[in-house]
């Protein structure tokens, strides 16, 4: 298909459905063969892609991409498909520049009239990112965030901005208020905003899978039938296909049953009384129902390749003591009763923080169980590596455990966690990226996940394996992207067969959820 002088030149074997649905089409004779010509525009490429023909965007032609970047092929490819589709599924992997594409995407559709104003919904962790990507792609448009008590929430959305800017749980707030009128019960109220917006979008949008809490009925109660809405997430169904469920309801209802039990039955099968995996063709199913979409891929780089090690270490004569101590207690404490999963993840976190080296006493103060050689590797890559080290670690005892080893060795660190504000957060993240201390970082990965580029580093270690693989992919990510400049290489440390067990589960991409039983089992 080509574009010459703002038209669109194409041949197919049967014009005949072509002209009718493009009226103003013409079919021309060039050249001994019959050629459609017909104006390039947002309704002309839209029409052609539905009747099955790869029609370009004229945003590829008639746009002048804004901003301090050039974009990314990728970039360009989730740009085009945006602006034909009102609403749409992006899938693209972590590190491909899906939220400068969004921007790209609006910016077009707010120059040639399709919308006006734009919220964007996404992690507190995420907005400042959305913020900064925003001054950086699309300098000449105004954001506001929406924060602050609800009142205050609500007074800046009634100023005019052309991006707003709110977390998860902030929208929630923004729609919802509870109160009291004398003795009686609790009444609710939604504040009607739903007519401010042209365009929602919603970033990490498999927070939305769950369709009866209230966090998704408030994201639900913006969307009109003339509402665009774009969902972005690389894990649309990260723990089973039934994660989808809330997604496809918050767009498209139309195309899943009203009652997610139904959907659940259609989608998986009992393997027992606790258990349910998905059926033959489940995955294909919700993939066939989420669309239109578009997944773009990271590329691998081979000159800058990402690789993973596992590093073997030993347990301590305090560990191995300690985890013989808490396995048989254990075992005593179930006294051959089942054991859920639920009850297994928490027992496996107990006997990880042996393994880790650090556990809590009866007063709730910090134990070290000298895990010597497991300190040792974390030293020997430190050292090893070129560039900086990011160490993921899932507890926050041990993060300082490891903090105060590496500063011994006369190496400077800082620790990123739960505990810090987000403006302190922040400014460690950004004396890590600019400055030259710190040089280690110790993360907590569900902090590390959202948000940050950690691409001034070239080496990241796991400690120890965590229980998400949502958490474990994004934070494998923060060493990917366009700032890329150097290999990366991811290790995991590990001292037991079940640590191993659970990076397999992460690599794989396995349902953590259906495998924690027979992680457990596999200790005893």
């Amino acid at each position: 298909m080509l574009v010459r002088n703002n038209a669109l030149l194409f041949s197919v074997n049967n014009p005949a459905p072509v002209l009718d649905a493009l009226p103003k089409a013409k079919l021309l004779r060039i050249k001994g063969r019959d050629i459609i010509a017909v104006r390039h525009s947002l309704d002309s490429a839209r029409v052609l892609n539905n009747l099955g023909l790869n029609a370009p965007s004229p945003v590829l032609t008639d746009y002048e991409f804004t901003g301090r970047y050039t974009p990314l092929k990728k970039q360009k490819a989730t740009v085009n498909f945006f602006t034909l589709n009102k609403r749409a599924y992006c899938f693209n992997q972590m590190r491909t520049g899906k939220t400068g594409a969004a921007l790209w995407a609006l910016d077009y559709l707010k120059n040639v009239g399709e919308i006006n104003r734009v919220l964007v919904v996404c992690p507190i962790n995420a907005m400042d990112v959305w913020v900064r990507e925003a001054f950086a792609v699309t300098p000449h448009r105004t954001v506001i965030q929406l924060l602050g008590s609800q009142a205050k929430k609500l007074q800046l959305a009634e100023q005019y901005a052309d991006i707003n800017i709110i977390g998860f749980d902030g929208l929630s707030t923004l729609f919802h208020e509870e109160f009291y009128e004398g003795t009686n019960k609790v009444k609710r109220r939604w504040h009607d905003l739903e007519n401010k917006y042209d365009l929602i979008i919603f970033d990490e949008a498999h927070a939305y899978c769950n369709a009866q809490n209230l966090r998704w009925k408030a994201a639900k109660q913006l969307i009109k039938i003339d509402t665009w809405v774009w969902e972005l997430t690389g894990t649309p169904t990260n723990n089973a296909p039934t994660d989808s469920y809330g997604l496809i309801k918050l767009m498209q209802p139309e195309k899943i049953p009203a009652s997610y039990k139904l959907f659940e039955e259609h989608l998986m099968r009992p393997v027992g009384p606790y258990k349910k995996v998905p059926r033959a063709g489940a995955k294909e199913y919700v993939y066939g129902l989420m669309q239109p979409a578009v997944r773009m891929l990271r590329d691998d780089d081979e000159s800058l390749p990402t690789t993973i090690q596992d590093v073997s270490c030993r347990m301590s004569k305090e560990q191995e003591a300690a985890f013989a101590d808490m396995k048989e207690r254990m075992y005593y404490e179930s006294d051959g009763s089942e054991i859920t999963a639920a009850n297994a993840a928490v027992r496996l976190i107990k006997l990880q923080q042996i393994m880790c080296g650090a556990v809590k006493d009866a007063d709730g103060n910090a134990l070290e169980l000298g895990p010597k050689d497991r300190l040792e590797k974390v030293l020997d890559l430190v050292q090893g590596a070129e560039a900086k080290t990011v160490v993921f670690v899932p507890f926050i005892h041990t993060m300082h455990m490891i903090s105060n080893y590496l500063e011994q060795k006369g190496i400077t660190t800082a620790i990123l966690n739960g505990t810090l504000s987000k403006a302190k957060r922040d400014e460690i993240v950004k004396e890590f990226r600019f400055s030259k201390d710190p040089h280690v970082l110790i993360a907590h990965p569900k902090v590390a996940s959202l948000g940050y580029d950690f691409t001034v580093a070239d080496t990241f270690i796991w400690y120890a394996p965590i229980f998400s693989n949502e958490q474990y992919e994004q934070a494998n990510a923060r060493g990917e992207g366009i700032n890329k400049t150097k290999p990366v290489g991811i290790y995991h440390i590990g001292c037991h067969p079940v640590e191993w067990r659970i990076y397999d589960v992460l690599d794989k991409k396995s349902s953590m959820q259906n495998s924690i039983l027979d992680l457990y089992n596999s200790v005893f």
